[in-house]
């Protein structure tokens, strides 16, 4: 398999902020300044501007590709519809966004923000209602249960916290990595029993969703990116900037050598289903088969990667399987519950 250009090249016609791509690859959205360019298959990859009145920080689409979220640095939200190009809603978000998930059903939006929760919006009826408003609560990155009733939020400080998504309230915590290191990230598996984190030091930890007691061994790799859940329960895969590694995550043990690449990762995704992943570098794309640790057909060339196998990858978003190395955001004044 050797991997070749689906669409062409996508000129924003300016400096570009972020470009996201939807699941099944049909439609591509670019910002930059104060403008958003929708790509899509259905109109020959000819763009549609969508406007905000302030500088974009981030875009996601929700997992079906009809709905795009957008945030500006004035702290404002809004929801597109990609079909008929309309703004759905406009929120007032009251801080600097840290992070922003959908859901894997593609029914609610997660945010969390500098000073609070942000909030969590329900996409279920025409307009996006705003289900959870600020609590006041720290966090630094949240990700949502798959069946919704609940989500994980993390700190620098080394804390995570289970909490209900209808009260932001804390269902059970703090899980605590080791010295307090700086969490970096977290993740459910496909039931929702479980969830995944890992720090800055590279402890990679697996906890109990109802009771935030861990469970199995702490794992190591140093200078860790990211880890997701991949193929079963209980098979964890890690990466840093040059190896990818695929463990059992109650043992801790290596199922496999360390896939190494030949260069430094810049992204990267998971897609626990199917046991596929898709690593950039800066000058090519690579696939990999989580199952037996083998590389799918020949390295795609950057530039040529951007959707990839979209039909069997999920959203590229942070806190859903993609991960740059992590940046620093803060500080903090409010306390946690």
């Amino acid at each position: 398999m050797e991997g070749s250009p689906v669409t062409p090249p996508l000129e924003h016609g300016g400096a570009l902020t972020t470009a996201v791509a939807s699941a099944d690859g049909r439609r591509v959205a670019t910002a930059g300044g104060k403008k958003i360019l929708l790509w899509s298959a259905a109109r020959g990859w000819t763009p549609v501007a969508l406007e905000h009145e302030s500088n974009i920080e981030g875009i996601r689409f929700n997992p079906a590709g009809t709905v795009i979220a957008s945030w500006t640095t004035r702290d404002k939200l809004r929801f597109w519809d990609t079909t008929s190009w309309t703004l759905l809603k406009e929120s007032e978000i009251g801080s600097h966004v840290t992070s922003a998930v959908f859901s894997k059903r593609g029914t609610s939006l997660l945010l969390t923000t500098l000073f609070g929760s942000g909030g969590l919006w329900s996409l279920g009826k025409e307009t996006p209602t705003r289900v959870l408003a600020n609590v006041a609560f720290r966090a630094d990155g949240a990700r949502l249960s798959p069946d919704e009733n609940i989500f994980v939020t993390w700190t620098r400080d080394g804390s995570l916290y289970v909490r209900d998504a209808k009260s932001g309230r804390a269902l059970c915590g703090p899980m605590r990595h080791p010295d307090d290191t700086s969490v970096q990230g977290a993740s459910f598996n496909a039931s929702g029993a479980r969830i995944l984190s890992w720090d800055l030091a590279g402890t990679v930890r697996i906890w109990n969703a109802s009771t935030c007691q861990a469970a199995g061994t702490p794992m190591q790799h140093p200078l860790v990116y990211a880890a997701e859940f991949t193929g079963t329960d209980d098979r964890v895969v890690t990466w840093d900037s040059t190896a990818v590694r695929v463990r059992d995550g109650m043992s801790g043990t290596a199922l496999f050598p360390p896939l190494k690449l030949p260069s430094a990762i810049q992204t990267a995704m998971v897609d626990a289903a199917s046991g596929l992943m898709l690593a950039t570098t800066r000058q090519a794309a690579h696939l990999f088969n989580l199952a037996d640790a083998t590389s799918i057909g020949l390295p795609m060339p950057q530039g040529e990667a951007l959707n990839g196998p979209s039909s069997a990858l999920p959203d590229i978003s942070p806190g859903h399987g993609v991960s740059r190395a992590p940046q620093p955001i803060g500080p903090f004044s409010k306390s946690d519950s």
